[in-house]
């Protein structure tokens, strides 16, 4: 059987069927990355040419999260609007009114959010979202094709291309239902998670090697092709099917993943309270301040996210944010 239900308490269950562990476990993960590279931007950090110590924590950075992350984030948002969609026609309802105000109130909350993080991604997010609006009814194999497309523009030209291609990618994967039982994935996670992990481990190598190079390109086929956006695309699937397999695997290790899962499941609210954190952090002093301070200040942000989703989902079904979002959406005030 290779959907992965929920192991959290039943409250913890969307309108229109159960939680899916990966993703929320996947949506942690990715947040966990993600908070590495916006403690710098929040905080301002500084890196000189005569402090080793901050041009190895940028170079390591750029190697193993730079481009790992925010593809896998864009991939579960994909899924989340497919999702919606189906969900909403199981139930006999329009899903444009619904994906209207959901991605009105995102680009609210991504507004409202640039005021501390330039950099944020809800914005951007929204406007993905209501520029799928058309595609919404696409076929599937067009989907995947489109995706590829942009995959090829991503690695030739902009790595900014990775976010649309990823999120129709995600569509697809939410059309296909492949999260669902309907799918016997196990033989095929089998096959595609040992190169994968080996294709990811020679890339790091490759980045590791090519970030002092100028151009830190490979060229393949006689095209130029970004290295390092090529691994953290590699990397994000290698994690993605990693992930997956040991959920298949072992029934005992959700529980294990717990913290991970409730992470996930107030993605949008923790993803805001650490902004919030490196905000506060900013405040007290550490604004400009050398860069070997990203690590204090991630330990300080995830300490946050774990205890806020610990204590909050011990008593509300969804996150804080997360409740505003889907009442805004539906206009039904959630329980």
């Amino acid at each position: 059987m290779t959907i992965i239900p929920s192991v959290l308490p039943p409250a913890g269950s969307t309108r229109g069927g159960p939680r899916i562990l990966l993703l929320d476990v996947l949506r942690g993960v990715s947040l966990l990355g993600i908070a590495g590279l916006n403690a710098p931007v929040v905080l301002h950090l500084r890196v000189t040419a005569t402090d080793p110590e901050a041009l190895m924590l940028v170079h390591w950075s750029d190697v193993l999260l730079r481009d790992h992350f925010f593809p896998l984030f864009s991939l579960l948002f994909g899924v989340t609007f497919a999702l919606l969609m189906i969900r909403a026609g199981r139930a006999g309802e329009s899903a444009l009114p619904l994906l209207l105000r959901r991605f009105g109130l995102l680009a609210l909350f991504g507004l409202l959010h640039r005021l501390l993080q330039p950099g944020e991604v809800l914005l951007p997010y929204a406007i993905c979202g209501l520029l799928l609006l058309p595609f919404r009814h696409v076929r599937v194999p067009l989907l995947l094709g489109l995706a590829a497309l942009l995959v090829l523009a991503a690695l030739w030209t902009s790595p900014v291309l990775l976010t649309p291609a990823m999120v129709l990618l995600g569509v697809a994967f939410g059309r296909l239902e492949v999260f669902s039982a309907r799918w016997p994935v196990r033989p095929v996670l089998h096959r595609v998670v040992p190169p994968l992990t080996l294709l990811t481990l020679a890339l790091t190598v490759a980045v590791h090697v090519l970030l002092g190079h100028p151009r830190r390109l490979l060229v393949v086929a006689g095209y130029d092709l970004d290295v390092v956006t090529l691994n953290g695309l590699v990397s994000a699937a290698a994690l993605m099917t990693g992930l997956w397999l040991l959920l298949i695997r072992r029934p005992a290790l959700p529980q294990a993943l717990r913290p991970l899962a409730l992470l996930g499941r107030m993605s949008l609210s923790n993803y805001v309270l650490q902004t919030l954190v490196f905000v506060a952090l900013a405040v007290v002093g550490w604004r400009d301040g050398p860069y070997r301070l990203v690590v204090p200040a991630c330990l300080l942000a995830y300490a946050a996210n774990f205890a806020l989703s610990t204590w909050w989902l011990a008593r509300r079904p969804v996150g804080p944010l997360e409740w505003l979002w889907r009442w805004g959406s539906t206009l039904r005030r959630p329980s």
